[in-house]
């Protein structure tokens, strides 16, 4: 499988219920204001060189993650639910606030938006995990959190 990476900006505001946080009151000028951000990658979309360990422990050497929910079968979706619970934590905000991050980049797959019947993608509680760190990201630190879809071909 050939992977073509598309950044989906936008998409992930309008596919969420609610929005993440309440709207900052203060501007940001994007020209002149200055960053330090992270890509928080293999959270919620799972790479096999992000997390080694975790990779060989549950892929079975499938190359992607539609190859590691066929591996996993049945115990694709709570494998992955317990990765996004522990992966990714208000403590691992905290740590990153704490060395002067102030911008959050997240990956997510399609699957987190949408359920496409006969894809094999897992189609979870992606949504809620996200909210949850970002809103707990912009409301203790003002952090700005861009999110987006890797679209897989």
């Amino acid at each position: 499988m050939i992977a073509k990476f598309t950044i989906a900006l936008g998409l992930a505001k309008v596919a969420l219920a609610a929005p993440v946080a309440a709207p900052s009151t203060t501007y940001v000028d994007w020209k002149t204001a200055k960053f330090n951000g992270v890509n928080l990658g293999g959270w919620l979309n799972q790479e096999s060189t992000i997390d080694t360990d975790w990779w060989a422990k549950y892929s079975g050497g499938a190359p992607d993650e539609v190859g590691l929910c066929a591996h996993l079968g049945s115990q694709c979706g709570p494998v992955l639910e317990r990765r996004y619970a522990t992966w990714i934590t208000p403590s691992t905000i905290d740590e990153l606030a704490g060395v002067g991050f102030n911008l959050l980049r997240i990956a997510t797959t399609y699957a987190a938006w949408v359920k496409v019947p006969g894809d094999q993608h897992y189609s979870g509680d992606q949504q809620s995990y996200l909210k949850n760190i970002a809103t707990y990201a912009i409301n203790k630190y003002d952090m700005h959190v861009s999110y987006y879809t890797v679209i897989l071909y």
